[in-house]
């Protein structure tokens, strides 16, 4: 089997992460090109050992030979990103937001939909993380009964405060940057979208935040349409590291999922009590999700498997997360209204 030639457009954190990946990590493919308006550019080609690199995605995607973009550029350009890309003839998978709004979300949904031989999918790590993802068969089985509630928390690093207080007025709020995972989880757990959304929080630290109506901790209650609940908390202040986990309660048992993310199991007494190390960041906590997630994608486009229910979730959590925040912003419960082409669980 020929290997799959992927390209990879924006370097950031995520991008370079994923690039890595393809070189050294994933079978059946190869990091084809990539495109990035980085002015270390050649140099980041270099250090990945790929020849084709562009700073016009335009002239990326035209190369014949491409057979796949991921897309983990800044989330404004996604929209035209995944069209040019499915036009030209190429999978997607895409880092989240599908769009930074929902005002459009229409058109790229029946856009994506008209290349119903091309594989894409979202990069919603959760899914594919191990621990995660085992919940979800744990529920599948029918072993806890019903799941009506589902707890879930996200928790950045500490060290990182600068960095977010940096890019923080273009985030779009905490919740559309951090919580769309969080919901993304809700939905997959509870086969049910949002009905009934109240947030609450605040800058209890840092004081930045106030200037684009934010918090550096905040938490949402969530109604689904089945009559299941969900909690959510996202916070920036995690002075230990990085979390995320998950409790989901069931007529007939609860699961926990990483209550303490703690790094590789292991946990040091002595004298001093009790020492467990957390993650740094999310790149070390998904470290291997965001491997699972690729070889996913490479496999489904071999495989030719072009199951597109994850985009309806994926669009459904975009309009829960956007009256999350609204109802932050307006103090007050808010309804979650789907647009008709959703098929509402």
């Amino acid at each position: 089997m020929a290997n799959l030639k992927i390209g990879v457009v924006g370097l950031g954190r995520m991008g370079f992460r994923h690039a890595k990946n393809i070189n050294t990590k994933i079978a059946n493919a190869q990091l084809y090109s990539i495109c990035s308006n980085d002015k270390d550019l050649a140099a980041k080609a270099k250090e990945l050992n790929v020849t084709k690199y562009f700073s016009d995605y335009d002239l990326m995607i035209q190369d014949p030979e491409l057979d796949a973009i991921v897309i983990a550029s800044p989330s404004k350009f996604h929209p035209e990103q995944i069209i040019k890309a499915l036009k030209a003839g190429k999978h997607v998978l895409t880092e989240k937001p599908l769009d930074s709004s929902v005002d459009k979300i229409e058109n790229l949904f029946n856009e994506i939909n008209k290349y119903k031989n091309l594989v894409f999918q979202i990069g919603f790590m959760r899914r594919v993380d191990k621990q995660f993802a085992n919940a979800k068969n744990i529920i599948n089985q029918g072993t806890i009964g019903k799941p009506i509630l589902v707890k879930s928390f996200s928790q950045d690093a500490e060290q990182d405060i600068d960095q977010v207080i940096k890019f923080g007025p273009s985030s779009g709020g905490q919740f559309i940057d951090v919580s769309v995972h969080d919901i993304d989880l809700m939905i997959w757990y509870l086969d049910s979208y949002p009905k009934r959304v109240w947030a609450i929080g605040q800058a209890y630290k840092y004081d930045e935040f106030k200037k684009w109506n934010d918090g550096d901790v905040v938490s949402a209650m969530v109604e689904f349409n089945n009559g299941a609940m969900g909690i959510l908390t996202a916070s920036r202040l995690g002075s230990a590291g990085y979390q995320a986990s998950a409790e989901i309660i069931g007529t007939d048992g609860h699961i926990l999922v990483d209550k303490l993310d703690i790094e590789h199991n292991v946990v040091t007494m002595n004298k001093d009590g009790v020492n467990q190390k957390l993650y740094r960041d999310f790149l070390s906590r998904f470290n291997d999700a965001y491997v699972n997630e690729l070889d996913n994608f490479v496999k489904s486009i071999n495989d030719k498997n072009y199951d597109r229910s994850q985009l309806e979730q994926a669009i459904a959590g975009m309009y829960a997360v956007n009256e999350i925040q609204q109802s932050f912003y307006d103090k007050e419960m808010k309804i979650v209204n789907y647009p008709k082409f959703l098929k509402v669980k």
